[in-house]
């Protein structure tokens, strides 16, 4: 039997390097640090793997979305610095502090938390104080900056490490982002930015767009694993994601039969229907249903009727050497993510951060030995 009978994804460690290089090259060597964002999975690629491969890498930092993602790439012997740029709670403050990680606050109560774990474990809680200029996500509003720093550097057991916002459109609203670059570089000028050793605000469109918004660290995310939506990197950047599954069945069906749950299609013609092992409980989602496509001997089949939780299918009327047990790409150098997100109707994140677990992750490329090591060490 296959290693891979369903489906299956391989994570090409190499392009990963490679793209990182691209990125680096386009920022310049003597510029801001990358801090490279692993959340959510790192993007559904394997965060614990993903995180120790990318160590050799051009990456000084990762960042996550929360404290327990960041101990997991502790535990997966990562040594780089690691921001945690969500909003935490108190009650997460004694790990975040046990594991060296830098947090982005915006309130009193989250200081004061970190302040005293800083205490009771004999070192100082490393916090970046985040700025809202307009996400409305959270942080402090830019005229209560210096308010915020003051009380931040009275809290016993911290380090105010540096200060940080996101924006909200860096792609396509130019106005709205130099509003908010502005609107950070007056907060901080408040109180000098001497005074703060990182300052981070741009995302990959921001660093590549606002040469003034790299400052000392860029947040590099989905970017990094290829998906370049706006054409930022006149693609230079290479899928590193690869999903792949197997035709389990095949059957003709004349004119006129419905196809999948609710009959949403039925043929117009005489048609050969391959059945793919793979759906919505693998993260292949129902919005793709009789819009997707899929590529098989090097040619596009397209997705009809619904897509199910395990199973989906596809025409392949146009693609007569289609055989019981050949691959179907999903996603890849035919069927790129970005194409699949503007089928979908959502964005590039989404897509790679849906895979679920039950699809199996196999790494290739030089550092693939250490990425296959902890996955069965996790796994085990």
């Amino acid at each position: 039997m296959a290693v891979f009978p369903r489906t299956w994804l391989e994570i090409d460690l190499q392009a990963l390097r490679e793209n990182l290089n691209v990125l680096r090259e386009t920022l310049g060597h003597g510029g801001a640090e990358i801090a490279f964002v692993v959340k959510s999975d790192a993007y559904g690629h394997g965060l614990g793997p993903i995180a120790k491969a990318s160590e050799s890498m051009a990456v000084d930092w990762f960042a996550v979305a929360t404290v327990q993602e960041g101990v997991q790439i502790r535990e997966a012997g990562g040594t780089k610095p690691i921001m945690v740029i969500a909003p935490t709670l108190a009650e997460e403050a004694s790990q975040a502090v046990r594991f060296d990680l830098d947090v982005l606050v915006d309130s009193l109560e989250m200081l004061e938390a970190l302040g005293r774990e800083g205490i009771a474990q004999g070192k100082k809680a490393r916090v970046h104080l985040e700025v809202d200029t307009g996400l409305a996500r959270f942080g402090c509003q830019p005229g209560d900056f210096a308010e915020f720093y003051q009380a931040a550097m009275q809290v016993p057991g911290i380090e105010v490490a540096g200060a940080s916002t996101h924006f909200i459109n860096s792609a396509g609203d130019r106005p709205a982002t130099l509003r908010q670059i502005d609107d950070f570089f007056g907060a901080v000028d408040q109180v000098g930015r001497d005074k703060l050793r990182h300052l981070h605000i741009a995302n990959s469109a921001g660093a590549v767009h606002y040469q003034e918004a790299r400052l000392n660290i860029v947040r590099i995310g989905i970017s990094a694993f290829g998906a370049d939506s706006y054409g930022l990197f006149a693609e230079r950047v290479q899928p590193v994601l690869h999903w792949y599954a197997r035709v389990t069945s095949l059957r003709t069906l004349p004119a006129g039969s419905p196809v999948g749950y609710n009959s949403t299609y039925r043929t117009s013609r005489e048609t050969r229907i391959a059945t793919l092992a793979v759906g919505y409980g693998d993260g292949y989602g129902r919005d793709l249903s009789n819009r997707g496509v899929v590529a098989l001997h090097g040619k596009l089949a397209p997705v009809i009727g619904n897509v199910c939780m395990d199973q989906m299918m596809v025409d392949v009327t146009d693609i007569p050497e289609v055989q019981l047990g050949d691959t179907a790409e999903l996603l890849g150098k035919q069927i790129r993510i970005q194409d699949m997100a503007k089928q979908a109707g959502t964005i590039t994140h989404e897509i790679s951060c849906r895979l679920t677990p039950r699809v199996p992750r196999v790494y290739i490329g030089d550092e693939a030995g250490v990425a296959r090591d902890l996955t069965a060490s996790q796994s085990s």
